[in-house]
This record gives structure tokens, sequence and C-alpha cells, in this order.
């Protein structure tokens, strides 16, 4: 059969003048995106005010969020989204229908809404109908839909409407929300799970049952990443990747489509730096930028322009600025170091093209060069990549007033309101970072650094 492929066309005028994008989330038939002036976007379905503009119209094409230029965060759901505003806040909006705005109710929003008052919110997590959130303090909380403990606290219920600390520990660092488990990294590095266990997807042996409150995965403590969907991916600090619970379309990677009840190394490379993973694909970047790809195929969710399944990590171009991918059911968005967006696979008709077989260009309004890692307006980072210490040169006559590292899972890893003449930057992993520096006047420059 042959695919007609529409392609979208941008109008550029629209964004002559406007920021870079500097990260993408997808829930099930929306995106929404920010740009490095802290602005938000979106565009895809919006049935339930999942795209927060007010409505419950769809939108297209890319389209502002109102008109908020503070927005740190983001986190997307099925149908719904979290944030944190710079100031620290937490936002939700969309649909409520399990609690997972966190707002008391289960009705949808089509606005943001600030949920409780708390101004200490350090990162957001958010898969399907349960949300969760870190404070600065390491402390973990959740809500939303918990009918086989989905939130961790040890017992069931239909709903947690409010946020809820997820036992006493101040010792979280990173957590991953998935469709009906969680997992999460502490600050030892060692893995923690809980929800379900079909397909065995928690990793702690066995292919069934449900898990109330978090447990260990095995004994290691060097894991540094995971992303979830009815399989787990994860990451560790070595390098490696490693893989569990449902492989019915090879996407474990392990060329075979037998479940794994316990963490299983695929392959044997040690230069992986990202891996994202949803339903029944997987996706992950090497630290020389290149995007690779493995599972079902029947949507072109791997964008090599057939509907072929693979069963090990192949890459899907030959392209090296790939920056971060995120998928939802069949359809695929990525970020690429030059800021522009690229997305294939199903669209569901939230989008012009009805199906895209290979990576396709959405937007790229970012006047920055690629090969540039701070802008020559008012800001400079150096040594640039760095590993160890970095320095700030302020060439405005702009007093800086804050400074904000976020990594590409979207989470505040560095904030700072004074001594910023040097910057520590030995314990960030390695990886790619937007900086965020905010001025007196309500001014906003963002730069990307990159820690070796």
């Amino acid at each position: 059969m042959k695919i007609k492929l529409l392609f979208i066309t941008v109008v550029y005028s629209l964004f002559s003048n406007a920021q870079c994008f500097r990260y993408v989330d997808a829930g099930n038939y929306f995106v929404l995106a920010l740009k490095s002036d802290n602005t938000l976007w979106g565009w895809g379905a919006n049935y339930n005010g999942e795209l927060g503009d007010g409505t419950y119209q769809i939108r297209p094409t890319i389209s502002q969020i109102g008109t908020e230029s503070n927005w740190l965060a983001i986190a997307t759901g099925s149908e719904h989204t979290i944030a944190i505003k710079t100031d620290g806040t937490l936002w939700a909006w969309g649909s409520n229908n399990s609690g997972q705005l966190g707002d008391g109710t289960t009705i949808k929003k089509n606005i943001p809404i600030q949920i409780g008052t708390d101004n200490d919110w350090q990162s957001v997590s958010t898969k399907a109908f349960t949300s969760f959130a870190i404070k600065n303090n390491g402390t973990l909380w959740g809500w939303g839909q918990n009918n086989i403990s989905n939130v961790g606290l040890g017992f069931y219920s239909l709903n947690v409407t409010v946020p809820t600390q997820v036992g006493t520990e101040s010792n979280w660092k990173n957590i991953y929300a998935g469709f009906d488990m969680t997992a999460a990294i502490k600050t030892d590095n060692t893995l923690w799970v809980w929800g379900s266990n079909l397909y065995g997807k928690l990793g702690v042996g066995g292919f069934s049952g449900n898990y109330l409150i978090p447990i260990q995965v095995g004994t290691d403590s060097n894991w540094k990443e995971v992303s979830t969907g009815y399989h787990t991916l994860a990451l560790k600090h070595d390098g490696t990747i490693w893989a569990w619970g449902n492989n019915s379309s090879s996407e474990l990677g392990d060329n075979t489509t037998i479940n794994k009840d316990i963490p299983t190394q695929i392959g044997t490379d040690t230069d992986w730096l990202h891996i994202f993973a949803t339903t029944y694909s997987s996706y992950a970047i090497k630290n020389n930028g290149t995007l690779w790809t493995w599972g079902n195929n029947s949507n072109y969710e791997m964008g090599n322009g057939t509907t072929l399944n693979i069963n090990i990590p192949t890459q899907i171009n030959n392209d090296n600025n790939w920056e971060r991918v995120v998928s939802r059911g069949s359809h695929v968005e990525a970020l690429k170091t030059d800021n522009s967006i690229y997305y294939w696979g199903a669209n569901y008709g939230f989008l012009p093209a009805t199906i895209v077989s290979l990576p396709t260009m959405m937007a790229n309004n970012c006047s920055l060069s690629s090969e540039s890692f701070y802008t020559d307006v008012k800001v400079q980072l150096f040594p640039n990549p760095s590993n160890h210490i970095i320095t700030i040169e302020n060439r405005s006559n702009q007093i800086i007033t804050s400074i904000i590292f976020i990594d590409m899972l979207g989470k505040n890893v560095i904030a700072m309101d004074k001594n910023f003449d040097s910057i520590s930057v030995e314990n960030l992993e390695k990886g790619i970072y937007h900086v965020i520096i905010n001025f007196e006047n309500n001014i906003i420059e963002t730069l990307k650094f990159i820690k070796k």
C-alpha cells in the first residue's frame, strides 16, 4: 500500500523573533513544549483541556498557551499536564477523572490551576492517570489513580486527589511514572519500584502481582535513568542499558520476544546517554548524539520508513544531533540540539499529516547556531563543555538574580540565588543542560551547557 505523506508547513514569520524550543513532552494525542524564554506552546487534541488554553478545541499547529513566561518544567500524562513554575509552585490542568491534577476534585480543568500553596517543588513526572513530584528536600509526593496502589502509599483506593507524601524518606533523586507502575532512583543511586508487576516490568522477579510500597530492584547502586512503558528501560552510570518486562514486540532489544522479570543487559555498548520507553517501543541516544530505536513499528514509530519490528537497537539515520525523544501511543516527537522539533509515526488526525514514516521537521525557530553553547547577548559560561568548575561572565548591565540548571528530563538539578562568579558542575551527570539565567527587571536568558 502506498503511504501518502503530507508535511507540515511552518509559517516561520510567526516565530521569527521567538525563542528556541528547549523541552518537549507528549500525551496520548497532544504535545507540549517549552521555549528558552519559559513560554509554553502546544498542539494536538484538547478534549479534556489538556493543552491548558482555556478551550476544548483541537490545535493542529504550534500555538502559544497563555502569555506567561515563567514555566520551568512540564510532565504530560495521558490527557493531563503537571508543571512547575520558576517560583517553585505546582500547577496542573486537563483530565481529572482520577484526581490526577491534585486539586482535591475529579473535575477537569482547561487552564492551569495552582495545586496547594507550596513553592518548593523540584521535579514532576506523570504518564497515565497518576502524578508524582519531588520537593527540594528530597521528599516524594504522589496523587491520582491508586486502584493498584499506583501511588505507592501501601493501600488500595480509587483515587488520591491531593499530593500525598510517599513514605517518610527524604532521599529521592528522580521519579519516573509509568502507565500502572512507577520507578524511582534515590540519592545513593539505588532503584526502587512499585505498582503492577504484570509482564515482570518491576524487575523484582515474577510476572504478576502488585507492590503497594517501593521495593528495591536488586542491590546495584549505579542506576542513572529509567523509562517505562509496559516494559522498563534503565541506564547505569557505566553507560550500559538494561531492560525487563513485556517483550512481545522485541521492545527489550535482546533479539527475542521473551518477557524478562529481572534486569537484563542489552548488548555490550557502554556509550548510551539517554533512554525513552513507550508502550511497545524503545528509543535511546548515544554520547555521540545518534538515535537508536527498537520494538513495535506497526505505525512507523521506528522512523526508518518501514513497518517491520526491530529486535535490537538500530540507528535511525545518520544524524548526530538528537537530544530528547518522547513517544506516546504511536506518535513520536524529538528535539535536536539545534532546538528543532521533529515528529514521525501516526498522528490520529490531530496534525495535518495522517502518518509520517521518517523524522520530519515540524519547527525550527531558533536563531542560535547548533555550534554555539552560549548567547552573545548577555552571559557566557566557560569553559563549555566542562566537568569541574564553570565561570559566569555577565556582559550585560543587568544584575543576575538566579541561575537554574535543568536536565533533559526537565528536572531542576542546580538552583542558585547568589555567588554567580563560578559554579561547580562536578556532581552533574554527563549530558546536555539548559541553564536559565534570571536577571532583574524580569529578563531571562537561556543557555546550553555540556557536562563532559
